[in-house]
């Protein structure tokens, strides 16, 4: 059975320490909605279970075979919450991304069947930048004469809101099987295809959508910039922002060894889910080691993180 609202975000092996932060910014900012974690993989979330409260949805567990086989090892895993996922309507996000504010209040969700997440700072799009970015439009053309490509407000698909069903599925797998004869049809994984299926669906009468500018994509902004937006103590994050957004940390994750990166307030709820883990098991009580704890657990997921890369390096 199905609820009305919720959140999703999914995580393999890799980036799960980082869905622990995306966990503890919502139950931060926006309580006790609902929460769903796509695990591409067969490792346990119990973490989040047991502190969130958060609804699994393994991708080796989808009803749909054909979701079972594409969905697994890239951004596509996000796409089962929109056939098979617990939620009528859903907000999605990256693992690498955190809301940042009370945005519930500032989109109505239950009038449209697509919310598209962009700033207006991108505008128009070239056909050079759309078929970078999103998918060859000749070749889309080719399938679909009548599409309109041009002046379509391209988003990121890191951040969304959807009704459930809100896509065809069966014109989905029609569009990967294409993709296995043409591997440059579509780009950036699902991302492409997300845009595609939005947008030509809208034209067609399928689908209805609107745009609000609620996402923001670091990588569109210095660091000197983000840490200017988003003043944040990492002890003590805001309770209430000038601004609700999702921070999208697209481009160089928010990892403290990378000194380039803008990772602050990333960092601030990395480490209020140690302390909320802490403190769901009654460990330290005092607060100056339960921040000790928090830290060394964080530099463990970074020194983990960097092993995994070097010994793929070497073999």
């Amino acid at each position: 059975m199905t609820e009305p609202f919720g959140i999703v975000t999914a995580c393999w092996s890799g980036d799960y320490f980082l869905a622990k932060a995306t966990c503890a910014s919502i139950r931060h900012f926006l309580g006790d909605v609902p929460i769903c974690v796509i695990v591409d993989g067969d490792f346990s979330i119990q973490e989040l279970i047991d502190i969130y409260n958060v609804q699994p949805l393994y991708l080796s567990q989808l009803s749909n075979p054909d979701l079972r086989k594409i969905c697994p090892g890239s951004g596509r895993s996000k796409l089962a919450a929109i056939w098979e996922g617990p939620f009528e309507r859903f907000l999605y996000l990256d693992s690498d991304a955190i809301i940042w504010g009370d945005l519930l209040t500032q989109v109505n969700l239950s009038d449209i069947d697509f919310v598209v997440m962009r700033p207006d700072l991108y505008g128009d799009l070239s056909k050079q930048e759309v078929c970078k970015w999103f998918f060859d439009v000749d070749q889309i053309l080719t399938i679909n004469p009548h599409f309109q490509w041009q002046k379509q407000p391209y988003f990121c698909s890191g951040a969304f809101v959807a009704r459930r069903n809100c896509l065809d599925l069966q014109e989905y797998l029609k569009l990967e099987n294409l993709l296995n004869r043409s591997p440059d049809l579509f780009k950036f994984w699902e991302q492409g295809i997300v845009n595609y299926m939005v947008f030509s669906s809208h034209q067609k009468g399928a689908l209805t959508y609107k745009v609000v500018d609620l996402q923001l994509v670091t990588a569109d902004y210095t660091k000197i910039t983000l840490e200017q937006l988003f003043k944040c103590n990492v002890y003590n994050p805001p309770k209430i922002t000038d601004k609700p957004v999702i921070i999208h940390f697209c481009g160089n994750k928010p990892l403290i060894y990378i000194r380039k990166s803008f990772s602050q307030p990333f960092t601030a709820f990395r480490l209020a889910h140690y302390n909320n883990l802490y403190k769901s098991k009654n460990f330290y009580s005092n607060r100056f080691m339960s921040y000790i704890f928090s830290w060394l657990n964080i530099i463990l997921d970074e020194f983990l993180l960097l092993s995994t890369k070097f010994l793929k390096k070497i073999n």
